[in-house]
């Protein structure tokens, strides 16, 4: 996910008071000394005490008016469930702290949350970076955390089972704003740039990588480019661009950023570069700051008429304004994602809390933790989410497009064969087997293989190029259930390879052979794979086993390039 140079005066006062007034604020008291029987396992909370729910945002740096956006919704979730009762009887007490979208506060305020023994869940945290530097935190301490915004596509693969989202992926968000830029924009060259946060780097490797899948060109060589947030001056990384102005210019980052380069590339002489970024940018904030130069800019966001409790919506942003003094469009895009995620955590609560002899609410720790994973069917503001139980991802909805028009965003027609899972080629609907164009669409196109589909782009443009070159290569393909093992019983390795690329690539192209091998062909042997080591195979009738211990679950899933076939284990390559 997802500041602004400049924010709206009226605005800003509003949503400062909001900060402080005591109605909203839970200000601790030191002096206060209750004795809990909450421990690691469960949360007692003494009659007349409030469930304490944390939310960890961004109110002072990169994105204070999103992110104030995002306490904001969370807040209108639990007034309205106070004023029903609470939760068998318990009023819900949000504790809002600023990690600044800052990793090291982040960490700080997980921690901070940690040490409270009545913190029984976190909403947050909003940036993708602090998300990630909090996960370890709330795992150990066995405390649920359900981000609004956090879109990052490796955060699942983490397989921490504390973790949850409603945000939708960055996985799709890239693939869609790659497919849009080149078959609707009808753009062949693209330049991506990024602001070398964990999110920005993700989904500008998956926008360059789906590109050049389907046959652009990424200028700078295909190399990404890279800007310093803490400058204000960006034209030493454009002007060389405009010696061959690519069609399209994509940003991932935040408002603040983007704002600053869309005016400067009409300087250096990209003013036909159409300039296209992220669901960071989907802001007012960027409007107002960019100008008129936000003109004709395209930013992507979940698509917001997808929203299918229209009555429901309308009637959060009515309480929003009135409570607030200002719409909730004009601070930030998800507050109704906000709303969503503390609603899953207030309902799961609610369904696994008991309350004792002495009047106490009792609430086990990894019942909850369990709970909000089992989410189904909750009908929220953004949608009918259920949770998946291994990943934790409970979002709903489609990408959609925006587009600067009069200086506001307009919804703009994205069609449905460019939706990540589809066929960008075809009618729209999810391609049969047989009918995908390379490995890698028929890797994005089943429904069990979507985590490989969402860390394949992380082992490198040049890498994704090849494999969706002429090939031909097969694919030995960890399942859904496959990784989220692995990823349980590996998580120093995991941590390891989605900080170093380098270890991501070999790991993930150690499961690609060059040559189209079908089930038919497989035979007792060894086989050399891209990443230059050997995989054993072992045949006994009709069972195919990998390195003797992961065996073919589904065979010759078949692409114009090669072939892939599932397995049900993460393939490791030896060391040295």
């Amino acid at each position: 996910m997802f500041s602004s140079k400049r924010f709206r005066f009226v605005a800003v006062v509003l949503a400062l008071l909001v900060m402080v007034t005591p109605a909203y604020a839970n200000i601790s008291n030191p002096s206060k000394s209750v004795q809990y029987q909450s421990d690691a396992t469960q949360v007692v909370i003494p009659a007349g005490e409030p469930i304490k729910i944390g939310l960890a945002t961004d109110l002072s740096n990169i994105i204070p008016q999103p992110g104030q956006d995002i306490a904001n919704g969370a807040r209108v979730a639990v007034l309205e469930r106070n004023e029903m009762g609470g939760i068998q009887g318990f009023q819900v007490d949000l504790d809002v702290q600023d990690d600044r979208c800052v990793g090291e506060d982040a960490t700080n305020v997980a921690n901070l949350f940690a040490s409270d023994p009545q913190v029984v869940a976190v909403v947050g945290h909003v940036c993708s970076g602090a998300t990630s530097a909090a996960i370890d935190v709330y795992v150990q301490a066995r405390i649920p955390n359900v981000s609004p915004s956090s879109t990052a596509a490796f955060l699942p693969e983490k397989g921490y089972d504390t973790f949850n989202r409603v945000a939708f992926s960055d996985a799709a968000q890239g693939t869609v704003d790659a497919r849009y830029i080149y078959n609707i924009l009808g753009a062949t060259t693209l330049a991506v740039v990024h602001d070398n946060s964990d999110y920005g780097k993700g989904l500008a490797e998956t926008v360059a990588a789906v590109f050049a899948e389907l046959g652009g060109t990424v200028a700078n060589n295909g190399e990404l480019l890279v800007i310093n947030t803490d400058e204000q001056d960006y034209r030493a990384v454009l002007t060389p661009l405009a010696a061959e102005p690519p069609a399209v210019l994509f940003f991932a980052g935040y408002e603040q950023q983007a704002a600053l380069l869309i005016s400067q590339m009409k300087e250096v002489g990209l003013a036909d570069t159409i300039f296209m970024s992220d669901d960071g940018t989907y802001t007012q904030g960027y409007i107002d700051a960019a100008g008129e130069a936000a003109e004709g800019s395209y930013a992507s966001f979940v698509d917001t008429s997808s929203f299918a409790n229209a009555d429901a919506l309308e009637a959060f942003k009515a309480r929003y304004e009135t409570e607030f003094g200002v719409a909730p469009d004009e601070l930030g895009p998800f507050h109704a994602h906000a709303y969503d995620a503390a609603s899953i955590i207030m309902n799961a609560v609610e369904s696994v809390a008991t309350v004792d002899a002495d009047g106490n609410l009792v609430i086990n720790r990894e019942e909850l933790i369990l709970a909000i994973r089992n989410t189904t069917d909750y009908e929220g503001l953004t949608g009918t989410l259920t949770c998946d139980p291994a990943t934790g991802e409970c979002g709903a909805g489609t990408i959609g497009m925006n587009l600067v028009e009069g200086g506001a965003w307009v919804a703009v027609d994205v069609p449905a064969e460019l939706q990540y899972g589809a066929d960008a080629e075809g009618d729209g609907g999810e391609a049969e087997m047989g009918d995908y164009a390379t490995v890698v669409d028929a890797v994005a196109g089943q429904a069990n293989l979507t985590t490989l589909a969402s860390v394949l782009p992380m082992a490198g443009a040049d890498a994704v190029a090849a494999l969706t070159g002429e090939g031909p290569f097969t694919i030995f393909a960890p399942s859904d259930e496959a990784f989220n093992t692995f990823m349980a019983a590996n998580a120093e390795l995991v941590n390891q390879a989605l900080a170093d690329p380098t270890i991501l690539s070999g790991l993930l192209l150690y499961h690609v052979v060059p040559g189209n091998i079908t089930s038919a062909d497989l035979a007792a042997g060894e086989l050399t794979t891209v990443n230059g080591a050997p995989l054993t195979i072992a045949v006994d009738g009709d069972t195919v086993t990998i390195n003797g211990m992961y065996t073919v679950t589904t065979a010759d899933i078949l692409a114009g390039n090669g072939v892939v076939h599932v397995i049900d284990g993460v393939l490791v390559p030896p060391t040295e």
